[in-house]
């Protein structure tokens, strides 16, 4: 399902993005879930992007959508047939002005697996703009290695302490999914996101898969 020209621009930049994915129906449906305990909770009420964790075994909806065939075969000619979950999680900026920013980083460093194939499928719930804080990347940095997350003390910092390579915004993309589409990134590209300024909260669904 994915077009030769969306592979080679995976394999060159490390992401790309499908809108389309799933329609208004299963996007509200969706949307509903988070509205509901234990979700509901935490997903509003910080001003920090909330990743609720292991979401799979929380509501058999969001498993059932780890296994659509619409994802996995988004996934296969990436990773190949035998896709593994890592985990699953919500990705929820609150809709307070200002908040919710993501600082520049590559999963990869989050979670070290026991080789380089690791993606991140996030599906979107709310369109991303940058006005809402949709994720930026770096192009082809999945290609530079995994690079350096620690303080001088060396001491883990939760950034990419190379600040150089996305300090010229000029050099990031912005990546825009609609609502029910999704975006796929390699687990060593360099990415984040800015605050939600729209007011409105910007919901995302993430499952990181590995081979």
């Amino acid at each position: 399902m994915l077009s030769d020209e969306q592979l080679a621009q995976f394999a060159e930049q490390g992401w790309i993005v499908t809108d389309d994915v799933f329609n208004a129906g299963e996007v509200e449906e969706l949307r509903q879930i988070l509205q509901q305990p234990p979700f509901v909770e935490r997903s509003f009420s910080t001003h920090q992007a909330v990743h609720f964790l292991n979401i799979t075994t929380l509501h058999p909806r969001f498993l059932q959508l780890a296994k659509d065939p619409r994802v996995v075969e988004r996934l296969i000619p990436l990773l190949g047939p035998n896709i593994q979950l890592h985990h699953s999680k919500t990705c929820t900026k609150p809709s307070t002005p200002g908040t919710g920013e993501f600082k520049f980083h590559q999963d990869f460093a989050y979670y070290p697996h026991t080789n380089a194939d690791v993606l991140a499928v996030m599906i979107m719930l709310d369109d991303a703009t940058p006005e809402n804080g949709c994720m930026y990347v770096r192009p082809g940095s999945h290609q530079l290695g995994l690079l350096n997350h620690h303080d001088d003390s060396g001491y883990w910092a939760g950034e990419c302490v190379e600040r150089g390579l996305y300090a010229d915004t000029d050099a990031l993309v912005a990546l825009t999914p609609k609502a029910g589409g999704m975006s796929i990134h390699h687990g060593l590209t360099l990415h984040g996101s800015g605050v939600n300024m729209s007011g409105k909260p910007r919901r995302g669904i993430v499952f990181a898969c590995v081979l």
